[in-house]
């Protein structure tokens, strides 16, 4: 309880939870039919701000599916330069860039990427306006994260994570993928209410590679991973065979994206048979809240000291 300025008893207002909200926009791969559109998700955070997970070239249209569009943007995640990953960044950027009353986005990525981006996707597109040469940063907040480092955004660590994707005739065409760290939510007003933290693994592009990503599998409360389906392997996704082929208290934290449809098969029923959470839908929504661990008793009884 607390007093207002008139000396009037009043509740106190609940502390605000430090929540984030996940929408894949999209689930499919780049073979998939259009009603799956293309892996990109969207993060909301409890002001209401947007990160995107990448932005590929059917992401207008899959943010106008659920009423938004590019002054709704405030930030976004480019995990590699594939088309269906980077491809709408010109819309963005344009549609930003020409319009007085929108800020720019911030723009996350790994720091060679972040050249690569502009010189090998969007350098074409995006240098010339009428009167002035431009560059990446004249379009977007440039935020560029190295190696083995962190950034944060909406009360969470967003940590990059390497992963391989193409071999380019003799060098290894990177993808990477975020590991999600939502703090713990001290905000409440009941012991039994207070939030340990969550983390979320989300691979973006990826082979399967379990010697490599294993460990982050089991560190993870949750996992939304790639997942080829065709009968014709790319060999530069994981494949659903192999990925069923994980222990079972992986698959179980599992939802599988990037997909195509496998033809006249049911795929929730096939996700289930093979011990996965399941394969995802676009529009599908998360709260990250509800995927919290429990406060260990070492750091309620931290909190409660501080008060």
């Amino acid at each position: 309880m607390s007093t207002n300025q008139d000396g009037e008893i009043v509740a106190a207002k609940a502390p605000e939870s430090k929540s984030l909200k996940l929408r894949f926009l999209g689930t499919g791969s780049a073979f998939a039919p259009l009603e799956l559109g293309q892996t990109n998700a969207l993060l909301t955070d409890n002001a209401g701000r947007n990160l995107l997970i990448d932005c590929g070239s059917d992401c207008r249209h899959m943010l106008a599916n659920h009423g938004l569009g590019a002054k709704d943007i405030d930030a976004v995640y480019i995990s590699h330069l594939h088309a269906d990953h980077v491809g709408g960044l010109e819309w963005l950027a344009f549609n930003t860039y020409f319009n007085p009353n929108v800020g720019k986005p911030a723009l996350y990525a790994n720091h060679r990427l972040m050249h690569q981006m502009w010189e090998k996707s969007l350098r074409g597109g995006l240098e010339s306006v009428q009167n002035k040469v431009c560059n990446l940063t004249d379009y977007f907040d440039c935020r560029s994260v190295v190696s083995n480092t962190s950034f944060f955004w909406g009360h969470a660590k967003f940590s990059p994570v390497q992963t391989v994707h193409v071999m380019n005739g003799l060098e290894i065409v990177h993808s990477y993928g975020l590991m999600v760290d939502l703090a713990p939510d001290f905000n409440a007003n009941e012991r039994n209410s207070l939030k340990g933290p969550t983390r979320i693994f989300y691979t973006a592009d990826t082979q399967f590679a379990p010697k490599q990503l294993l460990d982050f599998y089991s560190v993870a409360d949750l996992v939304f991973h790639d997942c080829e389906t065709t009968p014709f392997r790319s060999n530069v996704h994981a494949h659903i065979d192999d990925l069923a082929t994980l222990p079972d208290d992986v698959k179980k934290k599992m939802f599988l994206m990037h997909y195509s449809p496998i033809p006249d098969e049911d795929m929730d029923q096939l996700a289930n048979k093979l011990g996965f959470a399941g394969f995802l839908r676009p529009g599908e929504d998360f709260d990250l809240n509800t995927y919290r661990r429990p406060l260990s008793n070492e750091m309620l009884e931290v909190v409660e000291a501080a008060g």
